[in-house]
């Protein structure tokens, strides 16, 4: 998944908390800046999203984990309402 990915080689703030970004191309032309904050695992905690005209929108994400650590539900709110819901399921052996 690219966004983990990010998230994972992010450089960190002096706060201590984790980030990366990623900005988008269209056409030769700059597109949306995309900047996530994200927790000591590597999951996305917020996202800001910036569009060419200067528009911002903030993304937050909740996790629920299994007893290994590993999220099974990601859910992403916008104005603290739930935009959209996955839920992966993992086989252990």
């Amino acid at each position: 998944m690219p966004s983990r990915l990010l998230c994972t080689a992010g450089a960190g703030r002096a706060d201590g908390k984790k980030t990366a970004s990623s900005r988008f191309f269209a056409f030769g032309k700059p597109g949306k800046l995309i900047i996530f904050q994200c927790s000591d695992h590597g999951n996305m905690i917020t996202e800001t999203v910036t569009s060419p005209d200067g528009s911002v929108e903030t993304f937050s994400y909740a996790y629920e984990s299994d007893n290994r650590n590993n999220w099974t539900r990601k859910i992403k709110f916008q104005a603290k309402k739930p935009l959209n819901i996955l839920v992966r399921e993992i086989g252990y052996e």
